[in-house]
């Protein structure tokens, strides 16, 4: 069962279709959104439900520390790097911005709403 730390904390406006336990990034209007191709976070969505689609909610967001993230569609073991894609999944990666590690197994390479424990660390980006 996967656990959390949740300190760190923040709340922001966010765009639709956010779920919790997904990373986000911030648009240059402050709003949260999904992470862009690079993978760049600045944490993960612990409000609960998603977002949605006629108003923009606050969200909270916890910026570091051990997080409930929802799983991509990579097998990840424990101690694997992770990214995001662009839906703010996590999956394995050693390319684009490594922001987590995994303290749990994801054997499933679907994209079911999968679970896990990971020590999140948010990245500024390359001359940030």
């Amino acid at each position: 069962m996967a656990y959390e730390n949740p300190t760190l904390l923040g709340t922001f406006d966010a765009s639709t279709g956010l779920r919790q336990y997904q990373g986000v990034d911030l648009s240059t209007g402050n709003l949260l959104i999904n992470p862009t191709t690079s993978g760049r976070i600045i944490g993960v969505i612990t409000s609960a439900g998603t977002t949605g689609s006629t108003d923009a909610p606050a969200q909270t967001v916890q910026f570091g520390g051990i997080a409930k993230v929802l799983a991509g569609s990579t097998a990840t073991d424990f101690g694997s790097a992770l990214t995001c894609d662009t839906d703010g999944r996590f999956i394995a990666g050693t390319t684009n911005f490594q922001t987590a590690i995994s303290f749990g197994e994801v054997t499933s390479t679907s994209t079911s709403a999968e679970i896990v424990s990971a020590l999140i660390f948010p990245h500024a980006g390359a001359g940030a």
